[in-house]
Formats: structure tokens, C-alpha cells, sequence
């Protein structure tokens, strides 16, 4: 991963982890946002690698997936962050 997508991954968990209250049952809630944040730019990022590096075609096909899925999941996240953020 390079530096530019590991320091996007890294502004996208700072910013979820700041959108969200730590308090009582809204602090699990923070810890979970921020692990299936880190777990999906982790798989994000591997699947850009596995695109970039492979040359079998079944590989790449599933690497795309993946970027198109995670990238989605990314982009609900930030909207689920953004919501609880203006809801507080």
C-alpha cells in the first residue's frame, strides 16, 4: 500500500473515531465502528494489492469485487459516522 492510501486509511479511522461519542454503550458502539472501519480499509487495501500483483484473471475478477463491495462499506460507514455525529 502506498502512502497515499495508507494515510486515507488512516484520516477515515480518525475521523469515524471522532464522530462517535465515547460514553457508556455509545463507547462499545465507538469500538465498534472503528475495528470494522480498520477491518474493511484492511480488506480495501489487499484487495488493491491483489489486483495490482496478480496476473490470473480469477484474482483480479475477485480483487475488483472486493474494491467495488469494501469501497461501498467504506462510503456507509462514513455516512453512518456523519449521522450519529449531527445526531449528538
Amino acid at each position: 500500500m502506498n502512502l497515499v492510501s495508507r494515510s486515507a486509511a488512516i484520516a477515515g479511522v480518525v475521523a469515524l473515531s471522532l464522530a462517535l461519542p465515547a460514553r457508556g454503550q455509545d463507547a462499545n458502539d465507538k469500538i465498534f465502528a472503528d475495528r470494522a472501519a480498520a477491518s474493511n480499509m484492511a480488506e480495501l487495501a489487499e484487495a488493491k494489492l491483489a489486483l495490482d500483483q496478480s496476473q490470473n484473471d480469477n484474482v483480479r475478477k475477485f480483487a475488483r469485487r472486493m474494491i467495488q463491495d469494501h469501497g461501498a462499506t467504506g462510503d456507509a460507514l462514513t455516512t453512518l459516522a456523519k449521522a450519529v455525529q449531527s445526531a449528538a
